[in-house]
């Protein structure tokens, strides 16, 4: 701590202070005069900070904290402008929008960092842009956070190839996961959601530590992920993204966006992949990487109207096929002993509306409704065990805005409903949840425009499956004490429903007996966090220096006990302490143009109460530490990044009753994890190689007891590091922007 205070008071000494806020006025430009334009948003780019013009045009917002940046003017029925912020000015900046036509943008060279927290939101949010995503392949969500130090990615298991992550120490179904806030990964998407989303499809991600809003819902506990997916009047009219690793893995994806008149739009998304090659790396008889395919459709129409009237909607289809296990093992022998094998295929079907109405002449009242209803089925096996699971969901979000006195206190209210109904059949057990949670909110926000920004929210939901009617306050507040510097604290409580197997999927490619006992209905927490940011400018080169601390504590919580017996999985409620403290400190800096470090340490102290005794958490590294160098050459004709992961080590679960050749350590062993990645732009083309785990540390046998894998000592689930050695890759990106694009 004291040496964070006085890379703090080092970092204070070398600033300087932009001017307060950004002024100027929107107007419409026709044939025989200009006019100005009331309610037009103007937003800087990638961010959700804005503001609305008044009845004489003129808007005023902050600075964002790092230039040059895209400040962006829209109306419903008119073009879009975008004008590059350059430096710090107290001259107006000034929009002319035309109805129905596209203005070129003031178009001017500069740099941002492509993962920064948002500077004007309360709760601390992390955005990673495009330019992120483009560090590396990204082939789906779960490859999208190589480069960052926030969330964590790690196998499930050694067999099956799902995925899953870790926030604040947590495991993943303790953070809310939404595109575009609608839910995205919940019950049965757990398994392999993180390979449902394709990653030349997204736009941007948001990661938000502690309790979010309580607008999207009661399931944030650790914190939440909201993915924003291309939109159809601004991605590119043509896309395609090819790839190709040295280990068998195919992966193709078209897209391709059209604004067919100024009201309407339309995108396709067809992403689909395929993995034939069989490589078993340290001679374990199983393969190191699944076989299989993913066929995944998305359509989605944006509309906007002239008379404020906005809407989109769109539906996605899925098919996914995971094969594991034994080299020798074929689909067709699912159910049988012949060899040992995962078989799982997925079907998802999901269709979505969101319809927003601005009032003319109030404009600072809104209001909007979201759809969103999917299915899901998940049918396999499990060495000789069938697997079958459903799941049918229903998710409805109305909600309402307008202003107190003035645009200083905001007030968002309304209500939700979410239903669930999940089934769950393995070996002799079924487990089935219909359940029905409809909710009201209300969120109040203050904002001075100087110093204060403060939310807070209150929501209640009835559970069917509890009787009973749950309460979730949550509280922001973001300090700004001066220009560089912000102070975020955090209060919430969130809740979930858990849902056996798919919130524990490495039960199930284990010979451990599950035994049950007395389970919880629900599981709920209340997470409390601290954030210390500072802008800082040090010559020419802008960073960001960032610590944070943020505690969860478990009131209720489904155990899952496998350190009592190296034999057995024990499911009980939670009967002690269970908690989590994380702290993270990281800092981001341009010291020369285009070029971008990141460094980040994080530790994670995870504790769980197991048959009275307060222990680690299996799985949880105490440490972790990320470094990552970004360099672009003048207009992005060449990128280079490479990124060293330090993973420290990990309490392991109990194996002291196998036999000794099977027997683990306590502890697993730290290690060190680097990956790379050049491309190079040619005109609309651009090609890519890059290297996963070029360090080469592979955890060894990582499969207990794989000579014998119907035998009581088998036990996949023990993952703790990468299970295969190097992986080149290659690539290439086409793309024909649209004509509203070249600006």
């Amino acid at each position: 701590m004291k040496m964070l205070l006085i890379a703090w008071m080092v970092l204070s000494t070398s600033c300087s202070i932009y001017a307060q806020n950004i002024t100027g006025y929107v107007y419409e430009v026709n044939t025989t005069d200009t006019i100005a334009l009331s309610g037009a948003l103007v937003q800087w780019k990638g961010t959700s900070t804005a503001a609305l013009s008044g009845e004489d045009g003129r808007y005023e917002l902050s600075f964002h904290h790092h230039l040059p940046h895209g400040l962006v003017a829209s109306f419903a029925g008119y073009s879009t402008q975008t004008i590059q912020i350059t430096e710090a000015t107290t001259a107006p900046v000034n929009f002319y929008l035309q109805a129905g036509t596209n203005i070129d943008a003031v178009t001017v060279e500069g740099s941002e960092l492509a993962s920064d927290i948002d500077p004007f939101a309360a709760q601390k949010l992390e955005v990673l842009s495009a330019n992120e995503l483009l560090k590396a392949a990204c082939c789906n969500l779960s490859e999208s956070f190589e480069n960052n130090a926030t969330i964590d990615v790690s196998f499930n298991d050694a067999v099956t190839g799902s995925k899953q992550i870790t926030l604040l120490g947590l495991d993943g179904t303790y953070t809310q996961f939404n595109w575009e806030n609608m839910p995205l990964i919940r019950g049965l998407g757990e398994y392999y959601g993180l390979n449902f989303v394709p990653g030349t499809a997204i736009e941007s991600i948001q990661i938000g530590k502690g309790a979010g809003s309580v607008i999207n819902g009661y399931e944030s506990m650790a914190g939440q992920i909201n993915v924003e997916l291309q939109k159809p009047d601004t991605m590119d009219k043509l896309y395609l993204n090819g790839y190709q690793n040295v280990r068998g893995r195919t992966e193709l994806n078209i897209q391709s966006g059209q604004s067919l008149n100024p009201q309407w739009s339309t995108g396709l998304f067809v992403h689909g992949n395929l993995r034939s090659a069989e490589q078993d790396g340290n001679d374990d008889t199983f393969l190191d990487m699944t076989k299989g395919g993913q066929i995944n459709v998305f359509n989605r129409w944006k509309y906007v109207g002239k008379n404020n009237l906005r809407s989109q909607f769109g539906a996605k289809y899925l098919y996914d096929e995971q094969i594991g296990g034994q080299l020798q093992f074929d689909k067709d022998q699912a159910g049988t002993s012949t060899a040992y094998g995962t078989f799982i295929q997925s079907h998802r079907a999901e269709a979505f509306a969101k319809t927003g109405l601005i009032f003319p002449e109030q404009p600072y009242k809104s209001v909007g409704l979201i759809i969103n209803a999917s299915r899901h089925t998940q049918e396999g096996f499990y060495g000789n065990q069938a697997m079958q699971s459903s799941q049918n969901s229903l998710y409805a979000n109305l909600i309402g805005q307008t202003v107190i006195e003035n645009s200083n206190h905001t007030v968002k209210y309304g209500g939700n409903f979410q239903y669930d109904d999940i089934e769950e059949q393995f070996i002799e057990t079924t487990a089935r949840r219909e359940v029905s949670v409809p909710g009201a909110f209300l969120e109040y926000n203050y904002n001075n425009q100087k110093n204060i920004n403060l939310i807070a929210g209150f929501r209640g939901d009835y559970l069917n499956v509890t009787q009973s009617f749950e309460l979730s306050p949550r509280i922001h507040l973001k300090w700004t004490t001066d220009q560089e510097n912000s102070l975020r604290l955090s209060a919430g409580r969130g809740f979930r429903v858990p849902t056996l197997f798919a919130d524990n999927p490495n039960v199930l490619v284990s010979s451990r007996s599950v035994i049950y006992g007395d389970l919880p209905n629900i599981e709920q927490s209340w997470n409390y966090g601290a954030n210390l940011t500072r802008y800082f400018q040090i010559g020419q080169s802008a960073g960001t220096f960032s610590t944070d601390f943020y505690r969860t504590v478990f009131q209720e919580q489904l155990v899952a006990d496998r350190f009592s017996n190296a034999q057995e999985v024990r499911f009980n409620r939670l009967e002690g302490d269970s908690y989590s403290n994380s702290f993270q400190a990281q800092v981001s800096i341009e010291p020369a143009q285009r070029l971008e470090i990141r460094a980040a340490y994080k530790r994670d102290d995870v504790k769980q109460s197991i048959q009275g005794e307060v222990i680690e958490r299996e799985l949880v590294p105490k440490h972790r530490g990320l470094l990552n160098f970004g360099y672009a050459l003048p207009f992005n004709r060449m990128t280079f990044d490479v990124t060293g992961q330090y993973v420290g080590e990990q309490r392991l679960p109990a194996t002291a009753i196998h036999p000794n050749a099977f027997e683990n350590a306590a502890y697993s062993d730290d290690y060190f994890r680097m990956i790379a990645q050049v491309s190079r732009k040619i005109r609309d083309w651009e090609v890519y190689v890059g290297g996963e785990n070029l360090t080469n540390f592979k955890q060894e046998n990582p499969i207990i007891g794989a000579n014998d894998p119907f035998g009581v000592d088998f036990d996949a689930s023990v993952v703790w590091a990468p299970i295969q050695g190097p992986n080149i890759y290659g690539g290439f990106r086409y793309r024909i922007k649209q004509e509203q694009n070249e600006k």
